[in-house]
């Protein structure tokens, strides 16, 4: 089999793995089902209507028409699905063919787009970036502030999120700023903002705090004199 995109009479055994697949759509294949089982249903009504002599003089000609019409419709169905199986099969064996020869050459797999990975999709940024929940660990502790009651690991930030973005980014990382965030602890884990926090490491930004007020120099006599 050629990569280029022409089949050769050479099998390609297909794993087992691609039989779990999900099942997609086939719109052109339920737009000819649906045509043939109008078809046939026109040709029971007339098929009726020339047994009870009840239909015009030129039925049986409408009857044959609609049985090539159907016969014809069935015939293209056969070779949509045909060609439907066999592109599957090409794009099965070649992207096995593809993750053979990156496995052999891993250099090879930026240029010929080929991921290793099984699950489909976009690949997590911790996976093409495996230190960035690290780093961001380790700009959060600088001038951080540990867990109020000493009971977890858990860090509170002093700079604010588009600090840490803009931290991340001179660093060479390759992250939004809402990506940022949520890699971090959310402040209520049972909201629906929340459970979009699921790969984070124990950081939580800290609230913005008012009690660095000017002290009053009568406040202490007032409160002497309340006493």
């Amino acid at each position: 089999m050629s990569i280029n995109g022409e089949e050769t009479e050479e099998e390609c055994p297909i794993s087992s793995s691609t039989e779990n697949r999900p099942q997609y759509q086939t719109p052109a294949q339920d737009k000819l089902n649906a045509k043939i089982s109008y078809l046939q249903k026109q040709l029971i009504v007339a098929i009726e209507g020339r047994d009870s002599g009840l239909a015009a003089t030129n039925s049986q000609k409408e009857i044959e028409k609609l049985r090539k019409e159907i016969a014809d419709n069935q015939k293209t169905l056969k070779s949509v699905i045909n060609k439907a199986k066999r592109q599957k099969k090409y794009r099965d064996c070649r992207s096995k063919t593809l993750k053979a020869i990156v496995t052999e050459k891993p250099e090879l797999a930026k240029d010929l787009h080929v991921s290793l990975r099984e699950e489909q999709g976009r690949p997590p940024l911790d996976i093409d970036q495996p230190e960035l929940l690290k780093t961001i660990i380790e700009i959060a502790m600088f001038g951080g502030a540990a867990d109020s009651r000493r009971r977890t690991e858990l860090v509170r930030s002093c700079k604010t999120l588009t600090d840490l973005h803009t931290q991340l980014q001179s660093q060479g990382f390759s992250i939004s700023r809402s990506g940022t965030y949520l890699r971090l602890l959310p402040r209520k884990s049972h909201t629906l903002e929340g459970k979009r926090h699921v790969n984070t490491v124990p950081v939580k930004l800290c609230r913005a705090q008012a009690d660095a007020r000017k002290e009053h120099p009568d406040g202490k006599f007032c409160t002497a004199s309340i006493r």
